[in-house]
């Protein structure tokens, strides 16, 4: 059994800046005796553990959010022939019927998503129209995503396999917004006495959605994990002689400022076109992006007429090649889109497939990762750490550094550099990066 550990601890959605001696006294506190990144620039789209453990951008891995347009691996393509029923009772639900609403939800619960997670780890169905999901696919969770070979490219999960490390994965989906479960579950599998252990706390994202990120919620949710990371280190002080802790927030979160309705605008220029949804063309809607297939020839070369609007004109922008190019986005990969829309910072895509029709979320994230909102942090603290401040870094930077760390190298594709790297800072073994 080891005698040292290391503690990789996912803090989803915390913000920079919450990182402060009033909401988070004790995270704050150990930032003065560590390697802290004070703002941490994070991928664009929403595959953002994906760009963490393979230290490279979305154009390269292939991830960028979290559905893909898949029709022929698709975990709810056995809802095909079932497609035009299923439109009626979409139809029915978003008219509002409570009888319809209920019915989706049942159709949800005991059938879609039960027989979708057999062919994926993780296939919400969410809010997706019934009768678009058998062409919707699944990008970062098909498998289990510390399982080898489960990413596109290689991963630190896959150094690891081949390398018969042992680790505690309690991370998403395993765990998932329940943040004292995942506190209990970690304390749990201390006695295991693993050489790391991944860990994941999500109220702020779940709560930050919910209730924003200038909200009270925000604040008492930020003191919470700030207690649970307290005691995290004490238990593990506890039961190991060495404990290096590397704490980040991936990405920031930015409070709603508008809504816009994209599928009335979308859908209501279609019907002028005689189009109908999941035959002639495919609309999905994340909460910042507004991503168009055509599925019919006469819809081909015509998908920018159904965005051409004055409204989306000012929220928002088409993603062309050379913004793509810009933000290291996937390009010509049509699992993500035809033709793809970005909201601008604070505009928030509503309804969208993500939330119920009724409830507004005050909170999100995915636009530019350069804005300052959309920035996180990193923080290593342990007796090999010595301690420096780094004024930026990136997503990228964290695998090469969890790397250093561990005493493995890189992935192959890792683009990010440790931020063990300065000559400041003696790891007790030889980098890498």
């Amino acid at each position: 059994m080891t005698s040292s550990t290391t503690v990789f601890i996912l803090l989803d959605a915390f913000r920079w800046d919450y990182v402060n001696p009033v909401d988070t006294p004790f995270l704050h506190a150990i930032t003065e005796s560590g390697v802290y990144a004070r703002r941490l620039v994070s991928s664009s789209g929403f595959a953002q553990r994906t760009a963490i453990f393979c230290g490279t951008f979305p154009d390269r891995t292939g991830n960028f959010a979290m559905f893909t347009f898949d029709p022929t691996r698709s975990p709810f393509g056995f809802l095909a022939p079932y497609a035009p029923a299923l439109a009626i009772v979409q139809r029915v639900a978003d008219l509002g019927w409570r009888g319809g609403g209920r019915l989706r939800a049942a159709l949800h619960r005991r059938c879609i998503e039960p027989r979708a997670r057999k062919e994926a780890v993780y296939a919400p169905a969410a809010f997706i129209p019934l009768h678009v999901l058998h062409l919707i696919g699944i990008a970062e969770d098909e498998k289990p995503i510390h399982a080898l070979g489960a990413l596109p490219v290689e991963s630190i999960f896959d150094l690891l396999h081949r390398r018969g490390s042992d680790y505690a994965y309690v991370m998403f989906p395993e765990v998932n917004c329940d943040d004292d479960h995942t506190l209990a579950l970690v304390l749990q599998r201390l006695a295991e006495r693993r050489s790391l252990y991944l860990v994941q706390f999500s109220d702020s994202d779940l709560l930050g959605h919910l209730q924003g990120p200038e909200s009270a919620m925000r604040h008492k949710v930020a003191g919470e994990i700030d207690r649970k990371l307290r005691a995290l280190k004490r238990a593990f002080e506890e039961r190991f002689e060495d404990v290096t802790f590397f704490v980040i927030g991936d990405h920031g979160m930015m409070q709603v400022e508008e809504t816009v309705d994209v599928a009335g605008l979308v859908h209501g220029r279609a019907r002028q076109h005689g189009w109908r949804h999941g035959k002639d063309y495919l609309l999905f809607l994340d909460s910042t992006l507004a991503r168009l297939w055509a599925l019919d020839p006469r819809a081909e070369g015509r998908l920018a007429d159904l965005l051409d609007n004055s409204l989306l004109d000012r929220t928002g922008a088409r993603i062309t090649e050379s913004v793509a190019t810009e933000n290291r986005l996937p390009w010509g990969d049509r699992r993500y889109g035809d033709l793809i829309w970005w909201a601008r910072p604070g505009v928030l895509i509503h309804p969208d497939y993500f939330h119920p029709r009724f409830q507004v979320v005050k909170g999100m994230h995915g636009y530019d990762s350069r804005h300052e909102k959309m920035h996180g942090f990193a923080l290593l603290h342990g007796k090999r750490i010595r301690p420096a401040s780094i004024a930026q870094a990136r997503l990228v930077d964290i695998c090469p550094t969890l790397c250093d760390v561990l005493g493995v190298p890189a992935p192959a594709q890792s683009e990010g550099k440790s931020l063990l790297a300065s000559p400041l800072i003696d790891t007790g073994q030889t980098g890498t990066s």
